[in-house]
C-alpha cells in the first residue's frame, strides 16, 4: 500500500487543534509534517497566517520569500502529496502565495457560527472568510454535524443577504465541498487507567487552592476559561448547592488565555473550601489522573461544536451533564441523554443536587462508547480522506 506525504498546516498551535494535529501525525501511517504557529491572536492569524506560512515554507527552501517578491510567487511544493489546513487562515491568500498539491481543510470551529455578544452582529467580511475557504479546499471536513448543519444554515442567511443571485446559490457549492469526521482523541490511557481517588496536585503543576480535606464527589471543570463556555451559570449553580450543605470538591482546569477571567476569580473566593485544584495542568499524566479521580464533568457552554474535553473526562469514567444543545446529543449516545442533558439553569441545578445526595449512576457503558472518538478508530478514515486527496490530485 503506497505511503503518501502530507503538509499539515497549524496557524492557531494549541489547545483542541494541537491535540488533533499531534493526534493526526502520530496515527497516521503517512508522513505528515506539521508546521504550526502560536496559538495567540486568533484575528491576526486569520488575516496573516497565509503570508506567515508562505515565509515559513520558502526558508525551507532558501527561496525568495514570495510575501517580498512578488516574482517569486506562488512557491512550489512538489514533494507533498496534499495539504492539510484549518480554520483560522485564508486559503484564497495561501493559494495565490503557494502552488501545490490539494488542499484539506478541517474546520474545528468557525467565525460564522461563533456565539456573538450582546449587541454584536455578524461582520460579512470575517463570515466570507469563512465561506471561501470551504469553496478554496479541495475537500472540507467539519467536527461534528451539528457544526456542518449550523455553518450552512448561517451562511445561507449571509448569502441570502448578497446583491447577486449566483452568491445566493454558492450554498450548494459549500455542501458539496464538506463531510464530517470526528477528530480523534488520545483515550488509550483515560480507557485502560483505573479509576482512583486523588487529591490536589502539586505546587509544581499549578495552582491548588482551599481545604483540601473537602469531602464529596469531585467535579470537573476542564474547558477553557473564556466567554463561549459560559462558566457564569455553572458557578451560581456550585454556589447554590454549597449554600444547601451539599458536599462536593471541585477541579478547576483548562486552559486560560485570559489574564484576569472574573468568574474564576470570584468563585475561587466563594467556592475556596470546595476547590482541590485551580488552574490548568502542563502535565499530561497528572490531568488524567485528576479525570480519573472525577466524578461528574459539567458543560453550561453557548459554543461547542465537538467537546474533546468532555469526551475526555467520560472516557476517565466521570458522567457528564451537559446542555441539550450544540454538539453534545451528537456526541453522547441516545441511550444516555436522559441521564446526561439538561434543558435548562433550573433543571441543571435539580440533577447536580439529586447526584451529589443520592449518589453518581455509573458510567461504565458510557466510558466504554467513548472508544468510538478515539484515534485507533478514527486513524483509519482519516488516512482514507487524505489517499482520496492525494488521488485527487495526481
Amino acid at each position: 500500500m503506497q505511503h503518501h506525504r502530507f503538509l499539515f498546516l497549524e496557524s492557531f498551535f494549541g489547545g483542541s487543534h494541537r491535540a488533533f494535529a499531534e493526534g493526526l501525525v502520530e496515527h497516521s501511517r503517512h508522513r505528515i509534517d506539521l508546521l504550526t504557529l502560536p496559538a495567540e491572536n486568533w484575528r491576526w492569524r486569520t488575516r496573516a497566517a497565509a503570508l506567515q506560512f508562505a515565509d515559513r515554507l520558502a526558508e525551507t527552501r532558501a527561496a525568495p520569500r514570495p510575501t517580498t517578491h512578488p516574482q517569486a510567487r506562488p512557491l512550489h511544493l512538489e514533494e507533498y502529496d496534499g495539504i492539510i489546513a484549518t480554520d483560522l487562515l485564508t486559503l484564497a491568500d495561501f493559494r495565490a502565495l503557494v502552488a501545490g498539491p490539494p488542499i484539506l481543510l478541517y474546520v474545528h470551529e468557525s467565525q460564522i457560527t461563533y456565539p456573538l455578544p450582546k449587541g454584536m452582529s455578524l461582520d460579512a467580511a470575517t463570515a466570507f472568510v469563512d465561506i471561501r475557504n470551504v469553496l478554496m479546499a479541495d475537500r472540507t471536513l467539519f467536527n461534528s454535524h451539528f457544526h456542518l448543519r449550523r455553518f450552512l444554515e448561517v451562511a445561507a442567511e449571509v448569502l441570502e443577504g448578497a446583491p447577486s443571485s449566483e452568491l445566493r446559490e454558492l450554498g450548494a457549492s459549500i455542501a458539496a465541498h464538506a463531510g464530517v469526521l470526528h477528530p480523534g482523541c488520545s483515550l488509550d490511557r483515560l480507557l485502560a487507567g483505573p479509576r482512583g481517588a486523588a487529591g490536589a496536585a502539586g505546587a509544581g503543576d499549578a495552582s491548588a487552592a482551599g481545604d483540601t480535606t473537602a469531602t464529596g464527589p469531585l467535579i470537573i471543570w476542564n474547558h477553557r476559561w473564556e466567554y463561549d463556555k459560559n462558566p457564569a451559570p455553572f458557578f451560581r449553580t456550585l454556589e447554590r448547592l454549597s449554600a444547601e450543605g451539599l458536599e462536593f470538591r471541585l477541579a478547576l482546569l483548562g486552559e486560560n488565555p485570559q489574564y484576569h477571567p472574573k468568574e474564576f476569580e470570584a468563585a475561587r473566593g466563594s467556592l475556596e473550601k470546595h476547590i482541590v485544584q485551580y488552574g490548568y495542568l502542563d502535565n499530561r499524566g497528572t490531568y488524567e489522573q485528576l479525570l480519573r479521580a472525577g466524578d461528574i464533568v459539567v458543560s453550561t457552554s453557548v459554543q461547542e461544536n465537538f467537546g474533546i474535553s468532555v469526551v475526555e473526562a467520560v472516557a476517565a469514567g466521570c458522567l457528564p451533564l451537559l446542555p441539550r444543545r450544540l454538539s453534545y446529543p451528537e456526541v453522547i449516545p441516545a441511550e444516555y441523554h436522559e441521564t446526561c442533558l439538561y434543558d435548562s439553569n433550573r433543571e441543571l441545578v435539580s440533577m447536580l443536587r439529586r447526584f451529589l445526595r443520592d449518589g453518581v449512576p455509573s458510567t461504565a457503558g458510557l466510558r466504554d462508547a467513548m472508544r468510538r472518538y478515539g484515534w485507533s478508530n478514527l486513524g483509519p478514515a482519516y488516512d482514507r480522506e487524505l489517499e482520496k486527496l492525494a488521488e485527487s490530485g495526481s
